[in-house]
Protein backbone atom coordinates (compact mmCIF):
# COMPACT_ATOMS: atom_id res chain seq x y z
CA UNK A 1 0.00 0.00 0.00
CA UNK A 2 1.43 3.35 -1.03
CA UNK A 3 2.22 5.94 1.59
CA UNK A 4 -0.04 8.95 1.83
CA UNK A 5 1.32 12.46 1.86
CA UNK A 6 0.25 14.99 4.47
CA UNK A 7 0.60 18.66 5.22
CA UNK A 8 0.24 19.62 8.87
CA UNK A 9 -0.44 23.36 9.04
CA UNK A 10 0.07 24.79 12.51
CA UNK A 11 2.60 23.30 14.91
CA UNK A 12 1.04 23.92 18.28
CA UNK A 13 0.96 21.04 20.74
CA UNK A 14 -1.63 19.09 18.74
CA UNK A 15 -0.08 19.73 15.32
CA UNK A 16 3.39 18.84 16.59
CA UNK A 17 2.19 15.61 18.19
CA UNK A 18 0.25 14.66 15.04
CA UNK A 19 3.30 15.32 12.86
CA UNK A 20 5.50 13.10 15.01
CA UNK A 21 2.95 10.28 15.01
CA UNK A 22 2.65 10.41 11.21
CA UNK A 23 6.44 10.25 10.92
CA UNK A 24 6.49 7.18 13.18
CA UNK A 25 4.04 5.61 10.74
CA UNK A 26 6.51 6.37 7.92
CA UNK A 27 4.21 8.80 6.16
CA UNK A 28 5.33 11.68 3.97
CA UNK A 29 4.79 14.92 5.87
CA UNK A 30 5.22 18.61 5.17
CA UNK A 31 4.90 20.71 8.33
CA UNK A 32 4.38 24.46 8.17
CA UNK A 33 3.84 27.26 10.63
CA UNK A 34 4.14 31.03 10.37
CA UNK A 35 6.37 31.07 13.45
CA UNK A 36 10.04 30.10 13.19
CA UNK A 37 9.97 29.19 16.88
CA UNK A 38 7.25 26.62 16.25
CA UNK A 39 9.16 25.14 13.30
CA UNK A 40 12.20 24.72 15.54
CA UNK A 41 10.15 22.47 17.82
CA UNK A 42 10.22 19.73 15.19
CA UNK A 43 14.01 19.94 15.16
CA UNK A 44 15.91 17.74 12.73
CA UNK A 45 13.17 15.09 12.65
CA UNK A 46 11.59 16.57 9.54
CA UNK A 47 13.57 18.32 6.77
CA UNK A 48 10.35 19.43 5.08
CA UNK A 49 9.29 21.81 7.85
CA UNK A 50 8.95 25.39 6.67
CA UNK A 51 8.08 28.85 7.93
CA UNK A 52 5.06 29.72 5.78
CA UNK A 53 2.09 32.05 6.16
CA UNK A 54 -0.73 29.70 5.18
CA UNK A 55 -3.03 32.60 4.34
CA UNK A 56 -0.86 33.33 1.29
CA UNK A 57 -1.71 31.09 -1.64
CA UNK A 58 1.62 31.40 -3.42
CA UNK A 59 3.50 30.57 -0.20
CA UNK A 60 1.44 27.38 0.20
CA UNK A 61 2.09 26.44 -3.41
CA UNK A 62 5.83 27.08 -3.09
CA UNK A 63 5.92 24.88 0.00
CA UNK A 64 4.53 21.95 -2.00
CA UNK A 65 1.31 21.80 -0.03
CA UNK A 66 -0.82 21.59 -3.19
CA UNK A 67 0.66 18.16 -3.96
CA UNK A 68 -0.36 16.38 -0.73
CA UNK A 69 -3.17 13.87 -0.34
CA UNK A 70 -4.37 15.28 2.99
CA UNK A 71 -3.98 18.65 4.69
CA UNK A 72 -4.64 19.08 8.41
CA UNK A 73 -5.17 22.60 9.70
CA UNK A 74 -4.35 22.81 13.38
CA UNK A 75 -4.73 26.36 14.62
CA UNK A 76 -5.73 27.72 18.01
CA UNK A 77 -9.23 28.68 19.04
CA UNK A 78 -8.78 32.34 18.08
CA UNK A 79 -7.51 31.68 14.56
CA UNK A 80 -10.79 30.80 12.83
CA UNK A 81 -10.30 33.53 10.22
CA UNK A 82 -6.89 32.14 9.25
CA UNK A 83 -8.34 28.62 9.23
CA UNK A 84 -11.07 29.68 6.80
CA UNK A 85 -8.65 31.47 4.46
CA UNK A 86 -6.24 28.52 4.56
CA UNK A 87 -9.04 26.06 3.85
CA UNK A 88 -10.20 28.08 0.86
CA UNK A 89 -6.67 28.35 -0.53
CA UNK A 90 -6.08 24.61 -0.11
CA UNK A 91 -9.27 23.97 -2.08
CA UNK A 92 -8.01 26.22 -4.87
CA UNK A 93 -4.71 24.30 -4.90
CA UNK A 94 -6.65 21.07 -5.46
CA UNK A 95 -6.13 19.35 -2.08
CA UNK A 96 -8.98 16.84 -1.94
CA UNK A 97 -9.02 16.06 1.80
CA UNK A 98 -8.88 19.01 4.18
CA UNK A 99 -9.23 18.26 7.89
CA UNK A 100 -9.60 21.08 10.39
CA UNK A 101 -8.92 20.84 14.12
CA UNK A 102 -11.63 22.74 15.99
CA UNK A 103 -12.51 23.54 19.58
CA UNK A 104 -15.73 25.33 18.67
CA UNK A 105 -18.19 23.14 16.75
CA UNK A 106 -20.19 26.21 15.68
CA UNK A 107 -17.54 26.94 13.07
CA UNK A 108 -17.99 23.66 11.18
CA UNK A 109 -20.66 24.88 8.77
CA UNK A 110 -18.62 27.93 7.73
CA UNK A 111 -15.54 25.81 7.12
CA UNK A 112 -17.50 23.25 5.13
CA UNK A 113 -18.65 26.02 2.82
CA UNK A 114 -15.06 26.95 1.97
CA UNK A 115 -13.89 23.36 1.46
CA UNK A 116 -13.26 21.53 4.74
CA UNK A 117 -14.05 17.82 4.36
CA UNK A 118 -13.91 16.71 8.01
CA UNK A 119 -13.01 17.88 11.50
CA UNK A 120 -11.00 16.86 14.53
CA UNK A 121 -12.68 17.90 17.79
CA UNK A 122 -10.15 17.10 20.54
CA UNK A 123 -11.95 19.02 23.30
CA UNK A 124 -15.24 17.26 22.62
CA UNK A 125 -13.55 13.86 22.33
CA UNK A 126 -11.62 14.37 25.57
CA UNK A 127 -14.80 15.43 27.36
CA UNK A 128 -16.71 12.38 26.10
CA UNK A 129 -13.90 10.08 27.10
CA UNK A 130 -13.73 11.50 30.59
CA UNK A 131 -17.52 11.45 30.99
CA UNK A 132 -17.72 7.76 30.08
CA UNK A 133 -14.92 6.91 32.51
CA UNK A 134 -16.66 8.83 35.29
CA UNK A 135 -20.13 7.42 34.59
CA UNK A 136 -18.92 3.82 34.19
CA UNK A 137 -16.71 1.70 36.40
CA UNK A 138 -13.23 0.28 35.85
CA UNK A 139 -12.98 1.63 32.30
CA UNK A 140 -9.25 1.72 31.64
CA UNK A 141 -9.43 3.43 28.25
CA UNK A 142 -12.09 4.88 26.00
CA UNK A 143 -11.82 5.95 22.36
CA UNK A 144 -14.62 8.16 21.10
CA UNK A 145 -16.05 7.70 17.62
CA UNK A 146 -18.96 9.42 15.90
CA UNK A 147 -22.63 9.34 16.93
CA UNK A 148 -21.94 8.38 20.55
CA UNK A 149 -20.21 5.16 19.59
CA UNK A 150 -16.90 4.22 21.15
CA UNK A 151 -14.33 1.55 21.87
CA UNK A 152 -13.36 0.82 25.45
CA UNK A 153 -10.92 -1.37 27.35
CA UNK A 154 -12.20 -2.96 30.55
CA UNK A 155 -10.71 -5.35 33.08
CA UNK A 156 -12.54 -8.64 33.67
CA UNK A 157 -13.03 -8.97 37.45
CA UNK A 158 -10.88 -11.44 39.43
CA UNK A 159 -14.00 -13.35 40.49
CA UNK A 160 -14.94 -14.19 36.89
CA UNK A 161 -15.16 -17.87 35.93
CA UNK A 162 -13.53 -18.65 32.58
CA UNK A 163 -16.00 -18.85 29.70
CA UNK A 164 -15.91 -19.06 25.93
CA UNK A 165 -17.17 -15.97 24.18
CA UNK A 166 -19.83 -18.07 22.41
CA UNK A 167 -21.42 -18.99 25.76
CA UNK A 168 -21.85 -15.40 26.92
CA UNK A 169 -24.97 -13.35 26.29
CA UNK A 170 -23.24 -9.97 26.57
CA UNK A 171 -23.91 -8.98 22.96
CA UNK A 172 -27.66 -9.60 23.30
CA UNK A 173 -28.02 -8.16 26.79
CA UNK A 174 -25.79 -5.09 26.50
CA UNK A 175 -25.47 -4.53 22.72
CA UNK A 176 -21.68 -4.56 22.89
CA UNK A 177 -19.21 -6.40 20.68
CA UNK A 178 -15.96 -7.91 21.96
CA UNK A 179 -13.13 -7.09 19.57
CA UNK A 180 -9.90 -8.19 21.27
CA UNK A 181 -8.82 -10.04 24.41
CA UNK A 182 -5.56 -9.06 26.07
CA UNK A 183 -4.56 -12.04 28.19
CA UNK A 184 -3.38 -11.49 31.76
CA UNK A 185 -0.13 -13.35 32.44
CA UNK A 186 0.28 -13.20 36.21
CA UNK A 187 -3.10 -13.49 37.93
CA UNK A 188 -3.08 -16.20 40.65
CA UNK A 189 -6.67 -17.23 41.30
CA UNK A 190 -5.79 -19.36 44.34
CA UNK A 191 -3.87 -16.52 45.97
CA UNK A 192 -6.78 -14.21 45.27
CA UNK A 193 -9.30 -16.59 46.89
CA UNK A 194 -7.06 -16.91 49.94
CA UNK A 195 -6.67 -13.15 50.39
CA UNK A 196 -8.84 -11.04 48.06
CA UNK A 197 -8.10 -7.84 49.98
CA UNK A 198 -4.52 -7.94 48.69
CA UNK A 199 -5.57 -7.83 45.04
CA UNK A 200 -4.27 -4.79 43.17
CA UNK A 201 -5.11 -4.40 39.49
CA UNK A 202 -2.08 -2.18 38.85
CA UNK A 203 0.20 -5.14 39.53
CA UNK A 204 -1.24 -7.20 36.67
CA UNK A 205 0.77 -7.78 33.51
CA UNK A 206 -0.58 -8.62 30.08
CA UNK A 207 0.58 -10.49 27.03
CA UNK A 208 -0.50 -10.29 23.44
CA UNK A 209 -3.94 -9.26 22.27
CA UNK A 210 -6.02 -11.91 20.50
CA UNK A 211 -8.81 -11.30 18.02
CA UNK A 212 -12.09 -12.29 19.65
CA UNK A 213 -13.50 -15.53 18.22
CA UNK A 214 -16.43 -17.62 19.52
CA UNK A 215 -14.17 -20.34 20.97
CA UNK A 216 -11.74 -17.97 22.69
CA UNK A 217 -11.74 -18.14 26.49
CA UNK A 218 -12.16 -15.03 28.59
CA UNK A 219 -10.41 -15.50 31.92
CA UNK A 220 -10.36 -13.53 35.15
CA UNK A 221 -8.29 -10.33 34.90
CA UNK A 222 -8.06 -10.33 31.12
CA UNK A 223 -8.50 -6.98 29.43
CA UNK A 224 -11.32 -6.93 26.91
CA UNK A 225 -11.68 -4.37 24.15
CA UNK A 226 -15.34 -3.75 23.34
CA UNK A 227 -17.26 -1.55 20.92
CA UNK A 228 -20.72 -0.12 21.40
CA UNK A 229 -22.82 2.93 22.11
CA UNK A 230 -21.64 5.05 25.01
CA UNK A 231 -24.60 4.23 27.24
CA UNK A 232 -24.25 0.50 26.57
CA UNK A 233 -20.54 0.62 27.40
CA UNK A 234 -21.42 2.36 30.67
CA UNK A 235 -24.07 -0.27 31.52
CA UNK A 236 -21.72 -3.11 30.71
CA UNK A 237 -18.89 -1.64 32.78
CA UNK A 238 -21.25 -1.35 35.75
CA UNK A 239 -22.31 -4.98 35.25
CA UNK A 240 -18.71 -6.19 35.26
CA UNK A 241 -17.99 -4.20 38.38
CA UNK A 242 -20.87 -5.88 40.22
CA UNK A 243 -19.36 -9.29 39.47
CA UNK A 244 -16.67 -8.48 42.03
CA UNK A 245 -19.20 -8.16 44.84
Amino acid sequence: MAEKSFAVIGLGDFGLALTKELLLLRQQVIAIDKSADQIQRIGSDLPSAFVVDSTKGQALKDGGVGNVDVAIISFGTNDIKDAMITTFLLTKLGVEEIIVRLDNEEHQEMLKRVGATSFILPTRIAARSQAIKLAGKNIAEYYAMEDHVGVSKLLVPPTFTSKKIATLNWRDEFSINIIFIQKCTNFDSEAYKANPSQFQARQLTFGKSLVATPDLLIDACDNILIAGYDDDIKRFSNYLSKLKD
